[in-house]
């Protein structure tokens, strides 16, 4: 596997605990894996010990996906990705599997080398714009998008069934439309595996459930509603000081984890921010939260909003992506009556972030579109009041089963296609 990001979750998201978790899966099947990650990256050269479920290989390459700019980062993604498939060219690999938006260009460059490819659609950022690439690789790519060349050159796209689902029901914007052509021609071409969230998720144990957080960090005078997610305007921090700040004479603290910027922190005076969390202490935090709520404008998966149900059950989400799953196996709450008009709406607050390049810009522009989301963040606050004060019933966690197929299951079984 190739990906450039194996921090630890509470810094750059899910997808260290993804790679992990599929890792040790593929192991238990008897697949020997590689995971090539940049030696530039301290927290995952820390943490990434070789174990027999997990074989961590740096690639000596300073990158910097968190902080650096798109235009900085596109000529160390090319040495980073063909580095290591000149690696995994040497050791008679079947195939490699990229693993996150930034390694989408070693598909294209492996397909230029033989080497076939999985390509696992992690979420919808997609990398502005190809002139930030060498000349050489700009011309191996088939569009603007890095997204939709990197889902036409693998010889496997994997997602989630919401994810299809959406680029199948509604016309994505401008800035999206063409990963969306892309993946309607790959599903066509019949070459698309759907896995969902919980097929990646392992069992916790309850080990955490004496740690008392809410005490540490004086939770405890007022029932709260926690935001777990990354705190930025994709996972929707912003509707969360929205509905925050609807209900502000409700008794309830609305808490954030993380470091959010300087920007994101300005617009959200009615949130109570904590550091960023172990996991043990995070999912603590879960147990003790009247509600989790994840009203992300975009998800692939949703792997946040998946390990919140384990612990809460009253998690609310977005039918959006990879977190509808959660809502048809009624393991979370979706938004009541919500429309095809408000989905666009989100993909098109999404499209809009992602021309910008600045966080003010970004808040300059969830500022101006706010505005147009107030009918659904009423929604919001009439159903966590209509649950949480008036004790309507809530999600059955007795609902459909987890889904038993795991990501590892499943990929093995599409491998006969190579």
């Amino acid at each position: 596997m190739i990906s450039s990001e194996l921090a630890p979750y509470q810094y750059s998201g899910g997808l260290g605990i993804a790679v992990e978790n599929l890792s040790s899966q593929l192991v238990s099947l008897g697949v020997t894996t590689e995971v090539y990650f940049p030696s530039s990256d301290p927290l995952a050269t820390a943490r990434c010990r070789p174990t027999k479920e997990f074989i961590p290989s740096a690639i000596n390459i300073q990158i910097d996906v968190a902080n650096q700019t798109d235009i900085e980062l596109g000529p160390g993604l090319v040495v980073f990705c063909q580095k290591a498939l000149d690696l995994l060219s040497r050791k008679s690999k079947k195939c490699f599997v990229a693993h996150d938006n930034e390694a989408a260009i070693s598909v294209i460059i492996g397909k230029q080398m033989g080497i076939p490819s999985v390509f696992w659609l992690h979420s919808l950022y997609d990398h502005p714009a190809r002139s930030d690439f060498p000349a050489s690789v700009r011309k191996l790519m088939k569009s603007e998008s890095l997204l939709s060349s990197a889902i036409s050159d693998s010889r496997i796209m994997v997602t989630s069934s919401g994810m299809l689902k959406d680029a199948l029901s509604i016309e994505w914007p401008c800035r999206l439309r063409e990963v969306q052509q892309a993946i309607q021609e790959a599903n066509r071409a019949k070459k698309i595996l759907i896995v969902e969230s919980l097929g990646l998720l392992q069992e916790r144990v309850s080990s955490f459930m004496n740690i008392d957080v809410a005490t540490k960090y004086d939770l405890t005078k007022k029932p709260f509603i926690l935001f777990s997610s990354r705190p930025v305007l994709s996972k929707g921090i912003g509707f969360f000081e929205s509905i925050a700040k609807k209900m502000q004479n409700e008794g309830l603290d609305f808490v954030a984890v993380g470091s959010p910027s300087n920007e994101v922190r300005d617009i959200c005076p009615n949130i109570l921010w904590l550091p960023w969390l172990k996991k043990n202490d995070l999912f603590s935090l879960m147990t003790q939260a009247i509600a989790v709520i994840h009203p992300s404008l975009t998800e692939g998966y949703g792997l946040a909003a998946a390990e919140s149900t384990k612990f809460n059950k009253n998690v609310f989400c977005h039918p959006v992506g990879g977190m509808q799953i959660l809502i048809e196996c009624q393991m979370a709450n979706e938004v009541p009556q919500f429309t095809k008009e408000e989905l666009y709406g989100l993909y098109e607050l999404w499209g809009s972030l992602l021309a910008t390049s600045t966080q003010c810009d970004a808040v300059a522009v969830w500022r101006e579109r706010s505005i147009n989301f107030d009918g659904l963040v009423d929604k919001w606050v009439s159903n966590l009041s209509r649950k949480l004060f008036e004790k309507e019933n809530s999600v059955q966690q007795g609902g459909r089963p987890w889904q038993t197929i795991t990501w590892g299951e499943a990929l093995l079984r599409a491998s006969e296609k190579f």
